[in-house]
């Protein structure tokens, strides 16, 4: 489905992240689940798939990373009209389990808010570790969380050791889970795909379910055209994610 939309909100969170919001241009549209994604269109250039970092009263959230033609363009836009189309994928609704551990990788965070925010609507608690690879690409994930979050702890990793844990987000994330044995029965990890590889492996031996929200190309959204197929697999994004076990899609993370 696709709405009009206006940017009526644009933010520079840090030297690579940027927050725009989008107000949809119509009744129609509804409540996306966690994890569910959007496609904007920006008139002339391109469509790109953006992770939902909030959603309230037709107002959509999203985080930004310049990593091209399309990205750049959006990240320049201030102000005016872009299109809308989704929300798209299954999404992933983990309030059966107590406390999750979210572990992101650079823009990754994107959708840890607005899970964030429904889990405790739900009685479900949420930690997050997120890892950069430079200091400059921080921001406070505090200033983005909903006050009902309060409660939420944040680890932070760098990889070029400038601030907190001097490592990778999967490091940290498997440090911070054997010194607090038994506090997570869910992780969800997000961000590129070396990160979603080297959790599902360091976390293994955990006990704990382990999930991978993933990326790759879209392009219609709806699982017609097959461009978002896992392989080897034969799962779709846009259809049956873009959240799964670790061990449902191997073959995809290995590199196909």
């Amino acid at each position: 489905m696709y709405y009009p939309a206006k940017i009526t909100g644009s933010e520079k969170l840090s030297k690579t992240l940027y927050l725009k919001r989008i107000k949809i241009l119509s009744d129609g549209i509804k409540e996306p689940l966690p994890f569910q994604f959007l496609l904007a269109w920006v008139p002339g250039v391109d469509l790109l798939p953006m992770s939902v970092a909030d959603f309230s009263n037709g107002e959509v959230v999203i985080i930004v990373k310049e990593r091209g033609e399309g990205s750049r363009a959006l990240i320049r836009l201030h102000s005016g009209f872009l299109g809308v189309m989704g929300f798209y994928g299954a999404g992933f609704k983990p309030w059966s389990y107590k406390r999750i551990l979210f572990i992101a990788g650079g823009s990754g965070i994107a959708p840890f808010f607005y899970l964030a925010r429904k889990a405790c609507e739900e009685g479900v608690s949420v930690d997050l570790v997120w890892g950069v690879r430079g200091g400059d690409e921080l921001f406070n994930p505090r200033s983005l969380l909903n006050t009902v979050n309060k409660d939420t702890a944040i680890y932070v990793a760098t990889e070029d050791c400038s601030a907190g844990y001097c490592g990778r987000a999967s490091m940290l994330a498997s440090r911070v889970i054997h010194e607090n044995p038994g506090k997570w029965d869910l992780v969800i990890a997000s961000g590129p795909q070396g990160l979603l590889r080297e959790v599902c492996s360091l976390l293994s031996d955990t006990g704990i379910e382990l999930y991978v929200n993933t990326e790759t190309l879209v392009k219609c959204g709806v699982g017609a055209c097959g461009s978002c197929v896992l392989k080897p697999h034969s799962l779709l994004l846009c259809k049956h994610g873009p959240v799964f076990r670790c061990r449902d899609i191997e073959g995809f993370l290995k590199g196909g």
